[in-house]
């Protein structure tokens, strides 16, 4: 098996397998989309991309090769090169944050398992402190993971990939993780703020990835600097590898990780499945997270995001001080959520708590429902589009903005409202929605018998 390479537009590589099609590609930016798991796979030759490779238009499986935390970026185009007579792909990198304090070198290896017959990836990475004086840190994230169709939050809903993540500690337990966007496993904040007790701490060996389709892709640590630890993201579910850092980073010390990425069969991963211990969900976590569920099609209001299984919804979540949430009430026997606005100016509810829901591309969205005001103020919907690009230098570019009709004091009763349709072409992969109710004045809106719809579009 021998793999040849190629130069494609936007400064990408293309690394392709003997048959010609395209195993994985390779950005500037230091991103790397693995497109094919095997050889027999069917795959395509990959001539041209319309964007580098982001959160929403991943075609295979994103990792970096740059530290995430950290943050540095890329000081040079990754080094693309052929080893053991083109048996072998062989990634060099180099990366800094803009001060120089910190120097990463990532060398990552494309190789064909003799044991499984699948492609997989062997890593190291390594960073030095580089700057004179020490720094206090709490973690260091060496990569960080994202299947697609993964995490694309509930307009894709339709088009998910894998359903939760395991991970396994350094005693052998292995923790599952439903993938939902309320509950998230922030597993490497400050000490004692992680969500216990999944994991437990972390050795060499441990592991951790993505299940629920015929072939699952993990992260097998094999030696680390630093005690591991896992992050599952609750907005995209990238998986973030990480290691503890609970004293200050010295100057001229370094730290190294190897680890590989590769993929199990649903055999293999039969018995893993069959032991694992589900990650424990309170009774605070369903007071501080249980907010009304956000889904495709029509929402009843009644019921919560599942906190304690795979949810692909987002929340209304109330705060009982101006938002509120109520099982009851609704204008067809629907639950409601209600906002109290005091004073001047806007009172906004993210439907979709702290992070934005992609909007899959060639596909048409429709809002609309009931509302009824109270009040000097109006209430409205509104979405905010925006798209994430890296050139001439990343950035956020704000599209318009698109809302229902404000209403005004409904004289107690129940109006239709609707959004006006938005639509992406099949060119515009990388479309994220921050999803907002907004009372805007002094009053009281409540909400009800939401209606959302979302429809492909002829590819053009």
């Amino acid at each position: 098996m021998k793999f040849s390479l190629r130069t494609i537009n936007l400064d990408c590589v293309a690394i392709d397998g003997q048959a010609g099609n395209t195993v994985a590609l390779v950005t500037r930016q230091g991103w790397v989309d693995w497109l094919l798991r095997e050889p027999g796979q069917p795959g395509e030759r990959v001539t041209a991309i319309d964007k580098e490779t982001h959160l929403g238009n991943v075609r295979g499986l994103k990792f970096n090769l740059v530290i995430q935390h950290p943050f540095t970026v890329a000081l040079e185009p990754p080094q693309v090169t052929l080893a053991e007579d083109g048996c072998k792909v062989v990634l060099f990198c180099r990366s800094a944050p803009a001060d120089r304090s910190f120097l990463g070198e990532h060398r990552a290896e494309l190789v064909l398992s003799t044991k499984t017959g699948r492609y997989e990836w062997h890593h190291h990475t390594r960073l030095e402190r580089t700057a004179s004086e020490p720094l206090r840190i709490f973690y260091i994230e060496y990569n960080n993971i994202l299947p697609a169709n993964t995490g694309g939050r509930f307009l894709c809903e339709r088009t998910k990939k894998f359903d939760r993540c395991l991970l396994q500690d350094r005693d052998g337990v292995i923790w599952e993780f439903p993938h939902q966007h309320v509950l998230d496993s922030w597993l490497i904040g400050r000490p004692g703020q992680e969500r216990l007790p999944m994991p437990q701490r972390g050795g060499p060996g441990c592991w951790g990835g993505f299940f629920g389709e015929a072939f699952n892709p993990i992260v097998t640590l094999d030696t680390s600097d630093g005690e591991p630890c896992w992050g599952v993201c609750d907005a995209y579910y990238d998986f973030h590898c990480c290691t503890r850092q609970p004293d200050p980073l010295p100057p001229g010390k370094s730290w190294n990780w190897r680890y590989r990425i590769h993929y199990l069969s649903a055999a293999e991963a039969k018995p893993l499945l069959a032991n694992v211990r589900r990650l424990p969900v309170s009774e605070a976590d369903w007071k501080a997270r249980g907010g009304a569920r956000f889904g495709l099609g029509f929402n009843d209001f009644r019921g919560p995001a599942r906190l304690d299984g795979f949810d692909e919804a987002s929340a209304f979540i109330p705060d009982g001080r101006n938002l509120f949430w109520n099982r009851s009430g609704g204008p067809d026997g629907n639950g409601v959520v209600k906002m109290v606005a005091t004073g001047p100016g806007e009172l906004i509810w993210q439907a979709a708590v702290r992070n934005p829901t992609q909007m899959p591309a060639a596909s048409r969205l429709r809002i609309r429902g009931k509302m009824r005001v109270e009040g000097a103020g109006r209430m409205f919907f509104r979405l905010r589009p925006h798209i994430f690009d890296w050139r001439p230098q990343p950035r956020v570019d704000w599209l318009p903005v698109v809302c229902s009709r404000p209403l005004g004091d409904t004289g107690g009763g129940w109006v239709d409202f609707e959004v006006p349709a938005f639509e992406r072409t099949v060119a515009q992969v990388d479309t994220e929605l921050e999803i907002e109710l907004v009372f805007e004045g002094a009053g009281t809106g409540c909400m009800s018998s939401l209606d959302v719809i979302l429809e492909p579009l002829e590819k053009r």
